[in-house]
């Protein structure tokens, strides 16, 4: 059961309804999260604003997922697990990506290296150390890949947040 009201594409203000609908040509459904998001269409703005930017960033949509993946298992949101499961699948990610992901782990040890600094940053609250900002740019990652990287943390933790907040997915 929501703790915020689920608004419904049917009763939704003209605003709503587009943007309810934008979300369910994009993803084929419309999650629980999202409706109450809706409630704030401005809000509901910001947050697929952030993520539709990114689509655009150096980062590909599979190393998104992946980053998205670990970053919510660690703040502890299944139900955003099991949809960025869902989505890093429909990115081309095999199963044992997926569950690499899920414990900030890789196949490789850049993609590795790029979680875990990814989950450090969630953990910090964006205070990483001197080494482990070393230790990620060993890697060879660039600042502006990094950068993107704290933008993606921060729509993660936002999609995080919320469906905790909203406790729509429980």
């Amino acid at each position: 059961m929501s703790r915020l009201h689920l608004v419904d594409t049917a009763t939704a203000s003209p605003e709503q309804r587009a943007a309810l609908q934008g979300v369910q040509e994009r993803l084929g459904a419309v999650p629980p999260p999202v409706r109450a998001l809706a409630n704030a269409p401005v809000a509901m703005k910001a947050f697929f604003g952030l993520h539709g930017i990114l689509e655009g960033g150096q980062l590909s949509r599979r190393l998104r997922e992946q980053l998205a993946l670990a970053v919510s298992k660690a703040q502890d949101c299944g139900y955003c697990v099991a949809h960025h499961h869902e989505l890093g699948r429909a990115a081309g990610l095999s199963s044992q990506e997926l569950e690499l992901s899920l414990d900030a782990r890789a196949p490789d040890a850049r993609t590795e290296a790029l979680l875990r600094f990814a989950v450090q940053l969630a953990a910090r609250r964006g205070a990483v150390t001197d080494e482990e900002l070393a230790a990620v740019r060993a890697e060879d990652w660039s600042d502006g890949e990094l950068v993107e990287v704290l933008a993606a943390v921060v729509a993660t933790t936002f999609g995080n947040y919320l469906n905790r907040f909203v406790q729509a997915g429980h």
